[in-house]
């Protein structure tokens, strides 16, 4: 059982002080407007001792319609952009980790759900996935799933 201790300090003036600590991290940006590229996706470090990452070109999803029943394998290079239904799929970075004890990918995506009435796109995910962790790092959408199968050496055809 944890148990949880605030440390309040009296001061001469009867006041209290709040507990040393780091200060707090910044507030997150807004996810409309523009987004700086730059930024985006964070490195990836090596793993204490292990070996880098392999930078890989191209990434294959699997995309759940839940309406229909229907899963699409989606292949994305990074850097393209790939439409499926309301959504809009767009592969930043894909990195993998051949030679590890637990072998896996990781893609940095971002999905835009694009709204019928009011033809403006808003975005619904920004992050990584990871191919070992589905449960995890997936996006979880009323009518979608999108999920990262592997990353590759070179993209497919995206209709399957």
């Amino acid at each position: 059982m944890a148990l949880a201790l605030r440390v309040v300090c009296g001061t001469a003036s009867g006041q209290t002080a709040s507990p040393p600590g780091p200060p707090p991290p910044p507030p997150a940006p807004p996810l409309e407007g523009p987004i700086d590229e730059a930024a985006y996706p964070p490195p990836v470090q090596p793993e204490p001792g292990g070996r880098a990452p392999l930078v890989l070109p191209a990434a294959s999803f699997g995309v759940l319609d839940k309406v229909t029943g229907r899963v699409r394998r989606a292949d994305l290079s990074v850097g393209d952009t790939l439409r499926v239904g309301a959504l809009t799929l767009t592969l930043r970075a894909c990195r993998s980790w051949p030679d590890a004890a637990l072998p896996d990918s990781a893609a940095y995506l971002e999905i835009n759900e694009s709204d019928a009435e009011a033809a403006i796109a808003r975005r619904i995910f920004t992050g990584w996935m990871f191919a070992a962790a589905v449960s995890v790092s997936a996006l979880e959408h009323p009518v979608y799933d999108v999920w990262l199968a592997n990353c590759r050496t070179s993209a497919a055809s995206n209709s399957r």
